[in-house]
């Protein structure tokens, strides 16, 4: 004696086969997944979708059991989730490694040119921030441990600003009261737009 399917039925069928499909793609991408070729932005897509997925999918498997008790599916859809589950901690591992190497990277690199005052400067903006939200009691928003590529990236910006500073000082004098500005200094043409718009803007 055949079952018969409702229409409602065939149709979250064929949405969870869907489903099933796209989070398929994606664990396909992250099995090949080159991290010195491609971008880590990719896999943080990809993580964001997956959740969608994952989210989405147990909805219309609710649903499915809802409309017809389909308990014989219980062990198939508790593996399929243990394998998203892996599959997200996967690229959460991928983007953890890019995201150390980048600081590796930047860090080894400052330390050559004047790194130890970059990551003071940026130890010490991280304490101010961390004292103004102890003032405002936002313990929980406090930044610990390593420091992050924001963080660094900040310090470096702050003395690049200070040097244009000092390097530009009438020219930017010039520019915030709406003067003219003289287009050759020190035997070299002063490039506005490159080298000034940083402290202006």
């Amino acid at each position: 004696m055949s079952t018969t399917i409702s229409p409602q039925l065939s149709k979250l069928i064929k949405k969870r086969a869907t489903i099933k499909s796209s989070i398929e793609v994606i664990r396909i991408y992250v099995n090949k997944f080159n991290k010195s070729t491609q971008s880590i932005r990719q896999l943080q897509i990809r993580l964001k979708s997956l959740t969608q997925y994952m989210s989405e999918f147990n909805d219309v498997q609710q649903c499915i059991c809802n409309l017809d008790q389909g308990e014989e599916e219980e062990p198939e859809r508790l593996e399929f989730e243990d394998m998203n589950m892996t599959l997200v901690a996967n690229i959460e591992d991928i983007i953890a490694e890019c995201n150390a190497a980048t600081v590796q990277n930047i860090s080894h690199s400052s330390s050559t040119s004047g790194g130890e005052t970059v990551r003071i400067t940026a130890l010490v903006q991280r304490f101010i921030n961390n004292c103004k939200l102890s003032h405002l009691n936002k313990l929980d928003g406090r930044t610990v441990g390593l420091l992050t590529i924001t963080e660094i990236a900040d310090a470096e910006r702050f003395w690049v600003t200070n040097a244009q500073i000092n390097a530009f000082e009438d020219e930017l004098s010039s520019l915030k009261a709406g003067k003219l500005i003289e287009v050759e200094r020190h035997n070299y043409k002063l490039n506005i737009k490159s080298e000034v718009t940083a402290y202006v803007l």
